[in-house]
């Protein structure tokens, strides 16, 4: 495996970065340190390359750049909880989300798929149909 991106993130006790395997490209991979390492999502199915980078952990979420090699590169998202779950590793406490909100309004927001690109309008383009008035 080479490691791609030197720059590595700590999100509730794992440690994450973008590396090839050779089998799949350049995505991004995760540890615990201890136990395992492997491949955290294939963004970029197959052999291609996501080239992931950025982690960055708001909330219940860990924000990060890839490029699916369809719509291109584009802001994603996974939950701390799907991390835990890929590593088999109990579910991150509510401390470790966000401190700022209280536990009633983080109980009450839906958690979102494990992963997904995190999509958001672009002004510069005009609106579909569907959204159209």
């Amino acid at each position: 495996m080479s490691i791609i991106n030197p720059s590595f993130t700590v999100v509730g006790g794992l440690l994450l970065f973008a590396a090839d395997d050779g089998a799949h490209g350049i995505e991004m991979w995760g540890t615990d340190g201890v136990n395992a390492t492997r491949l955290v999502q294939d963004v970029a199915a197959g052999a291609g390359s996501s080239f992931p980078t950025w982690f960055t952990a708001v909330g219940p979420l860990v924000f990060f750049a890839a490029n699916d090699n369809i719509s291109g590169r584009e802001l994603w998202a996974i939950s701390r909880s799907a991390l835990h779950q890929a590593f088999n590793l109990p579910a991150p406490s509510a401390d470790a989300a966000d401190d700022s909100q209280s536990s009633a309004a983080r109980g009450s927001r839906q958690e979102p798929s494990a992963f997904s690109p995190f999509l958001v309008d672009d002004p510069r383009e005009p609106a579909s149909e569907a959204n159209a008035p």
